[in-house]
């Protein structure tokens, strides 16, 4: 891993959050000029979205999916499902999130 990031959204689904992560993680990826971008997730959704087997209903990720796509045009890249268990550093940010939009 070349960087990992913890950021308060505000108030958001689970999936806006996943695809804003994607999204990010996009743009850092993009200055590193790479080859090949894998994108790993622990939301099978998302992932299924990205590889066309399930259709993406809602507005507001169809927004975000297109950025993603169009920020990648000229990238190889692909979206794959882990399980939870393996993507603990993720679960840990995503925590750390949280608490920063927490006011005591």
């Amino acid at each position: 891993m070349l960087f990992s990031e913890s950021r308060y959204i505000g108030h958001a689904t689970n999936n806006i959050a996943e695809y804003t992560a994607i999204l990010e993680a996009t743009k850092k990826a993009v200055s590193f000029n790479p080859e090949k971008v894998i994108f790993k997730t622990d939301s099978e959704l998302i992932a299924r979205q990205f590889s066309g087997i399930y259709k993406i209903k809602d507005e507001n990720l169809k927004r975000l999916h297109m950025e993603i796509r169009n920020i990648l045009k000229d990238i190889p890249f692909s979206v794959e499902h882990i399980r939870r268990e393996e993507n603990k550093l993720a679960d840990k940010l995503s925590k750390e999130a949280v608490k920063k939009g927490v006011k005591v």
